[in-house]
């Protein structure tokens, strides 16, 4: 599974990704202190590509890293926050 990630405008993030089967997925939004500082969790979504968008307008300017996990597979990709 491979994360992709563009900035769309200030306040959000566009999140691509894909599924060779059908998983529940969840994803966060970490802190570099490790802290979660967003969580939802997508349920189970359908195999091949899918679209996303996180709202990061109340977040603090910084880096953060987009973990999505989907059953047992983990991937995670760094964002930059700037305001």
């Amino acid at each position: 599974m491979q994360v992709l990630q563009e900035i769309k405008g200030y306040g959000e993030v566009n999140v691509k990704f894909g599924l060779k089967k059908s998983e529940n997925v969840t994803v966060e939004i970490v802190n570099v202190l490790g802290e979660i500082v967003s969580s939802i969790n997508r349920g189970t979504l359908v195999a091949g590509e899918q679209n996303m968008k996180l709202n990061v307008e109340n977040m603090n300017s910084g880096i953060y890293f987009v973990k999505v996990i989907a059953g047992n597979e983990v991937s995670t990709q760094r964002v930059s926050v700037i305001k």
